[in-house]
C-alpha cells in the first residue's frame, strides 16, 4: 500500500473553522491529533 500522504512540491496550508456542534472530548482531541500529523505545513485553527 502506497503512503497515505500524497507527495506534493507546494507547502500545504489549511484552515479549520470552529465547530459547529458539540463533539466529545476524547473525539476531538483526536481529530486535532490527526490533523497535526497530516500532510499540511501550515495550520491556523480558527475560532
Amino acid at each position: 500500500m502506497k503512503d497515505q500522504h500524497m507527495k506534493t512540491t507546494h507547502p500545504i496550508t489549511l484552515t479549520v473553522g470552529p465547530l459547529q456542534y458539540w463533539w466529545p472530548r476524547q473525539q476531538l482531541t483526536q481529530f486535532y491529533a490527526e490533523l497535526a500529523e497530516g500532510p499540511a505545513q501550515t495550520m491556523v485553527l480558527a475560532r
